[in-house]
């Protein structure tokens, strides 16, 4: 529709079903209250295109000249595909509404809205640096900035409204507000690339001087990017979260700000640090946190921090803390009860040294019923695969081989076999065993060693055995000596 020129007046109203609205040099005004629909494209080769009412376009705009919003605060311009600013958009106090599918912002030119609302479904993408002056609302729609950037000027607070709606994302991409009070300013970040996530992160200036922050949810392994979570400051990480992590920043200002990080712990796991990606390079803990929540998620929040350079940012693990308990005296035959502490992020194992005299082996508060000084340790690895372990020693006194004093070896499966019965305490053990006439019917030197009653193959008749021992307990070097008689029953 060549040199078309259109001036609304209030409730004055027009509908153009054509496939593409060309504009060659006209000027095309919508005055407030007027309402023009373009059932298809709207092309803006050659001329003026200003809005001071409602522009409804079912298809996409593509502006190769001049689109304004009129120099009032009415214009609204609606659009169901895409928006491409090639040349000129000043948006002066109109609003731009994308509410279709999935719908992009591009052209050879950045846009400066003054408001952006999104909404219907989809994603709406980035290809071209966008700025946003007044009102940035996200609905319910993800904002998908990929390798550019979304800045809105306007440092008012509440500048960005949500749903359920977030930003991503991609390489140096990022959403970036200015702020200029001591509010705290939301970052909105999410993505849908693999596990949907929205992450968001805060910031709290310390100061109302002027700022700008950026931040970017990656939502990937920090080891994909080069950011080993294995080279860690172990003092106080244990690990660094797996699943995401943060690009952030802030220009050259006067003062810190509180910083905070939000995640959900039954997918994402539960942490109780941040940490910094610092030039050593390492990943380093950021100190002191605080529990916060946003969203129903939880976060932890850092008190003035000034650090962004480099820029990634992670949730951590620190060490948890293992206490086996004090070490014990107990009377031999008696039983000790181990109660050991355990402070940290949901245990994923327990595990005791094997030792027969444990009721449990992967619980807190096992049963020790031990035939000797006994060494036991305990190792707790959690949710984070941070691993801590800690023992403690029961002293047993008065302590000494279980020897029996009968034995009946007719392969009935009980007392088959004559021998120390604790045997599985002991370090050495040497056993010897004696007929009536002094001779040695059976002499060994293996932990394991028992008689079966036989002697140079053959049976040994029922009597009165006489034997002479030799051991040591595992936790005690010193060597004893037992001797007495045990009685062969058939």
């Amino acid at each position: 529709m060549k040199n078309f020129i259109i001036y609304f007046l209030f409730l004055s109203s027009l509908a153009i079903n054509a496939q593409v609205l060309t504009n060659n040099g006209a000027q095309i005004t919508v005055t407030n209250g007027g309402i023009l629909t373009v059932n298809g494209d709207v092309l803006n080769s050659i001329g003026n295109v200003d809005n001071a009412g409602y522009v409804l376009v079912n298809g996409s705009v593509t502006n190769n000249d001049n689109i304004t919003g009129f120099g009032v605060g009415t214009g609204l311009y609606e659009v169901r595909e895409n928006w491409f600013n090639n040349s000129n958009f000043t948006a002066d106090q109109s609003t731009v509404l994308l509410n279709g599918g999935n719908q992009i912002i591009g052209g050879l030119n950045q846009s400066d809205f003054y408001n952006l609302t999104l909404d219907g479904t989809g994603i709406k993408s980035q290809q071209v640096n966008s700025l946003v002056s007044n009102q940035l609302e996200l609905n319910n729609v993800e904002l998908a900035t990929d390798l550019y950037d979304m800045s809105v000027s306007n440092p008012q607070v509440n500048s960005i409204g949500r749903g359920t709606g977030f930003v991503s994302s991609l390489g140096d991409g990022a959403l970036y507000r200015l702020t200029n009070s001591t509010g705290t300013y939301l970052f909105p970040t999410g993505s849908s690339l693999g596990t949907v996530r929205y992450r968001p992160a805060e910031f709290t200036p310390n100061s109302a001087d002027p700022h700008e922050f950026g931040a970017r949810l990656v939502n990937n392994d920090p080891n994909l990017d080069g950011w080993d979570r294995d080279i860690i400051d172990g003092k106080e990480l244990c690990s660094i979260n797996p699943r995401f992590y943060h690009y952030l920043y802030k220009s050259s200002g006067p003062s810190a700000s509180n910083l905070a990080l939000y995640f959900d712990p039954a997918t994402d796991g539960e942490w109780d640090k941040m940490a910094h990606w610092q030039t050593t390079p390492r990943w380093e803990s950021m100190g002191t946190v605080a529990n916060v929540n946003n969203a129903g998620l939880s976060g932890l929040e850092v008190s003035n921090w000034d650090s962004y350079t480099p820029r990634p940012f992670a949730l951590g693990a620190g060490w948890p803390v293992l206490d086996a308990g004090m070490d014990q005296s107990i009377q031999f035959g008696e039983t000790a009860d181990l109660m050991a502490n355990y402070v940290g992020a949901t245990i994923g194992t327990i595990e005791w040294t094997y030792s027969p005299a444990l009721t449990c082996y992967d619980c807190l508060d096992p049963e020790a019923n031990p035939a000797s000084t006994s060494t036991f340790i305990i190792t707790v690895t959690d949710v984070n695969e941070c691993r801590i372990s800690d023992s403690l020693i029961v002293e047993v006194k008065g302590a000494q081989a279980l020897i029996p004093n009968a034995f009946s070896p007719n392969n009935d499966g009980a007392n088959d076999f004559f021998s120390v019965i604790n045997r599985e305490t002991l370090d050495i053990l040497e056993i010897k065993v004696f007929n009536r006439w002094g001779e040695l019917v059976f002499e060994s030197n293996a932990l394991d060693a028992a008689w079966n009653g036989f002697y140079k193959g053959e049976p040994q008749e029922m009597g009165v055995y006489m034997y002479q021992i030799e051991y040591s307990f595992v936790e005690d070097d010193k060597l004893r000596y037992e001797k007495g008689d045990v009685t062969l029953v058939r």
